[in-house]
């Protein structure tokens, strides 16, 4: 996790908060951003102690 910056982590949730919430068609926001970004998503994650994200209702 050490080559994800402060500026890549905002970048990365900015992708998520601006998707439109009609567009998710019952994915979870945080399968969207594993999907847009695979390779940092789990490292991410795990470092900041996440392991599940629900949907928005």
């Amino acid at each position: 996790m050490s080559h994800l910056t402060q500026e890549c982590i905002n970048h990365m949730f900015s992708n998520i908060n601006n998707t439109p919430r009609k567009s998710l068609e019952w994915d979870t926001p945080f399968r969207i951003f594993e999907n847009c970004f695979k390779e940092n998503s789990k490292t991410l994650f795990s470092a900041l102690g996440i392991t599940y994200i629900s949907p928005m209702m």
